[in-house]
């Protein structure tokens, strides 16, 4: 008996289908949005040039922290390999490494 298998191509075309569909979906949700909404939302734009000056007051020291945070976050994680590493390098050699039991 022959099973029936879905080929590769197959799949990834329906997943792009549905990928597609839900987007597709998506956007007309938002466009209704946009449309119902839309003059609230350029009634809020007025006050998009304050908002805008804020960010650019508080964007240099929040991308300094974040550097400095990844910074540290790379350091301990070295730190904490090079630990593992000399670790590894004392164990003591197993001797049944690689060695078939049969259980």
């Amino acid at each position: 008996m022959k099973t029936k298998k879905m080929g590769t191509y197959k799949k990834l075309v329906l997943i792009l289908l549905a990928g597609a569909a839900i987007g597709g979906a998506g956007g007309a949700v938002l466009g209704a949005c946009v449309e119902i909404f839309g003059p609230g939302i350029a009634a809020g734009a007025e006050d998009m040039p304050d908002m805008l000056g804020v960010l650019q007051q508080v964007m240099l020291p929040l991308m300094v922290g974040i550097g400095a945070a990844g910074i540290l976050i790379g350091e301990y994680s070295i730190w904490k390999l090079k630990d593992i590493g000399e670790n590894i390098a004392g164990a003591e050699p197993a001797s049944d490494v690689g060695v078939y039991r049969g259980i």
